[in-house]
């Protein structure tokens, strides 16, 4: 017997069709365009849980793509991506810092040197913190009636709130509510793996422990530039 959507239908296209995935879609399209064109050494994408690794690799792009994540579980997946080759990193919160430690990592490896000219495509944190108390509201709302919750929701559904409202969190703040986890939880129900009473009866937020989790988030800033390695 299959396991039931983590979401109703309605729900469901509400949060994994999001405006911000939409973007995501259109910024791996475009991504992919100017590779093609401009022949970069490679693509670096820097991904938490591998979406736009997964849209770039979809493209089929005639340039290597370089995918670099925080997550073992996650550099696991991108292996099995057409055209992709997984890396570990870890993010800091400056992403100038994270780029540096990639492009080092593929200097030792020997597959950029100085002169190469490389595509980098990123989620990257800025603008403003937080997002409307109404929209926060919705959203809480939403989930907490879809999953039965009540007057809370499942820690592992907060990456999918995150999106809805346009949102990342920093290393630092998924780290204090224990992200990791949740999104091992969230990974394996969504492969039908784990019993939906997992996700249900994950750590519980109230409303006011989202809110506040919520506030610390940034709005999502996609980035993409060429740049010459240096």
């Amino acid at each position: 017997i299959a396991n039931p959507p983590l979401f109703k239908s309605q729900v469901a296209d509400e949060v994994w069709a999001t405006s911000a995935t939409k973007i995501a879609e259109n910024i791996a399209s475009s991504a992919a365009l100017l590779a093609d064109r401009l022949r970069p050494k490679a693509i670096l994408v820097f991904t938490q849980k591998g979406l736009m690794a997964s849209l770039l690799s979809r493209t089929r792009p005639k340039v290597p793509v370089f995918a670099f994540t925080a997550k073992p579980r996650v550099r696991s997946r991108l292996a099995m991506l057409y055209g992709v080759r997984p890396f570990r990193v870890t993010f800091d919160d400056e992403p100038e810092v994270t780029i540096a430690n990639a492009l080092a990592e593929l200097r030792a490896r020997q597959l950029v040197e100085n002169g190469d000219q490389i595509l980098i495509v990123a989620d990257m944190l800025g603008g403003s913190h937080g997002a409307r108390l109404e929209d926060i509201q919705r959203v809480f709302d939403d989930i907490a009636a879809s999953n039965g919750t009540g007057d809370s929701i499942p820690r592992s559904l907060l990456r999918p709130a995150l999106r809805r409202l346009g949102l990342k969190a920093s290393d630092a703040v998924e780290t204090a509510v224990g992200m990791s986890e949740a999104d091992y939880v969230m990974s394996e129900a969504e492969g039908g793996f784990v019993d939906q009473e997992r996700v249900k009866y994950d750590a519980q937020l109230t409303f006011e422990q989202f809110q506040s989790f919520i506030d610390e988030a940034v709005e999502i800033v996609h980035t993409v530039q060429l740049r010459t390695v240096e």
